[in-house]
């Protein structure tokens, strides 16, 4: 929830490492899992989309996520 986001950010500063505050908004515009947010790079963003193929295989296969590059997740790259 955002108060959870809230309270989160607040320690993150609390503790001097406010680069966690990038970390936490990243998952929760993306919805990425962690191994896959700690994975992406400059080469995954694209004019209008993120696209990422994840890390943990499914079925034999890896999936790949494709996020809209809204305004929100543009401020924040």
């Amino acid at each position: 929830t955002e108060e959870d986001i809230d309270r989160f950010c607040w320690h993150a500063l609390k503790l001097d490492k406010p680069q966690l505050i990038d970390g936490i908004m990243l998952a929760s515009l993306t919805g990425l899992r962690r191994a896959d947010l700690v994975s992406v790079s400059f080469a995954n963003i694209y004019d209008r989309v993120i696209m990422k193929k994840a890390l943990k295989v499914s079925r034999r296969k890896r999936r790949t996520a494709t996020m809209p590059r809204i305004p929100e997740l543009d401020r924040l790259i």
